[in-house]
Order: C-alpha cells, then structure tokens, then sequence
C-alpha cells in the first residue's frame, strides 16, 4: 500500500480491485489506443477541364468571361461549356514590344501563343480571342497526346 496522499483520496478504493491493484476499468482509461490506420496518400485531382475539339475552336463555342479578380489582375476566363479552360492575361507594358495577350493554363503556366499567326514580335497573341485560341489549341493538343498515351 503506498502512503502517499492517493491513499486519502475519495474513490480510491473504488479504482482497486480485490487484489490491490487497480481495477481494469481504470486501466483501461490510461491505456494508449494505437494509431488510426493511416489513409494512402492519394494525388491531388487536377480540375475537370472539358474536352477540346477542333469544332469548339472553329466555331467559337467558347465564352470569355472577367475573372473575378479582373480589377487588379484584366484577366479573363476562358469556359468551354460552363467549365474553365484557362484564362487570358494582358502582357506587361514594360516591355519593350507593343503589349499583348497572354495564355495561361489552369496550373497558372503562361503558355507560348503558337498556330495563330496574330503575335506580337514578343511572342505574344495580339488580340484576347487570339491569345484564347491558342490556349484551346494548346490543351487539345495535350489532350490529345494523353489519349494517344493512354492506348499505348
């Protein structure tokens, strides 16, 4: 028996059994519990970007929308059937060339505007719709490589 102050404490005979011990009930209350399984660790979903086709690009079924931070940013939305593709920005106008647009994909990658034939000496796409379609371009043909991947 110890002689500590436990020994005055009320309910400390009800914390010991018969054998002197303490009851299972209180032991139970200072047992660990082992750690949760734990879940396998999944990728990071990337957002549901529609399906690109050549008809979507040529017959402008595409919708330019301000960006909800278009106040600081003059950024617009790039929907494809309700559903973001992208987004155009206007080029610096500290550059040297005359500015233009910018297509970025939904990562935030700036993305090279190619196979419009409308850029600036930059590089960069003249017109919003110009920089847009080479955004469009740009995820068909990368949807179109994974598919090709994909029936390897």
């Amino acid at each position: 028996m110890t002689t500590s102050h436990e020994d005055r404490l009320p309910g400390r005979a009800a914390r010991e059994d018969s054998s002197g011990g303490p009851s299972p009930r209180a032991s139970s209350a200072c047992r660990t519990w082992p750690p949760a399984p734990a879940r396998p660790a999944t990728a990071r979903r990337r957002p549901a970007i529609p399906r690109i086709t050549g008809a979507i690009i040529a017959e402008g079924l595409y919708e330019l929308v301000r960006a909800p931070d278009h106040a600081e940013t003059r950024a617009w939305h790039v929907l494809v059937g309700g559903r973001l593709a992208g987004l155009v920005r206007p080029t610096w106008r500290g550059e040297r060339s005359r500015p233009g647009w910018e297509p970025v994909d939904t990562a935030g990658i700036a993305l090279p505007a190619t196979g419009i034939g409308r850029t600036t000496p930059a590089g960069n796409a003249r017109t919003r719709d110009a920089a847009a379609v080479s955004l469009l371009r740009a995820i068909q043909r990368q949807q179109e490589h994974e598919r090709r991947k994909a029936a390897r």
